[in-house]
């Protein structure tokens, strides 16, 4: 397995379908989302998006970043408004 961090990238659309079958989309949750939604998220994304990555040592911290940027990336929130 790869020790590397990886760069984040979007969810392919079957990645997607697949988070949300697994109830773990926030986009998708009635009211507000749970610590517990979170947390399975990040795992989810670590261990279907980046499978051939190993995350065992890394710190918490850069596993949430990456499952967040990820996230942000696949629904297009991660897009920089430039001021002219």
């Amino acid at each position: 397995m790869n020790t590397t961090k990886p760069l984040p990238r979007a969810l392919t659309r079957e990645e997607l379908k697949l988070l949300r079958k697994a109830g773990l989309d926030p986009a998708f949750l009635d009211g507000d989302t749970t610590v517990k939604v979170s947390v399975g998220m990040v795992d989810w994304i670590l261990d279907h998006v980046y499978q051939n990555h190993d995350f065992t040592n890394t710190p918490y911290p850069e596993c949430l970043e990456l499952a967040t940027k990820t996230y942000k990336l696949t629904y297009g929130l991660n897009q920089e408004v430039k001021n002219s």
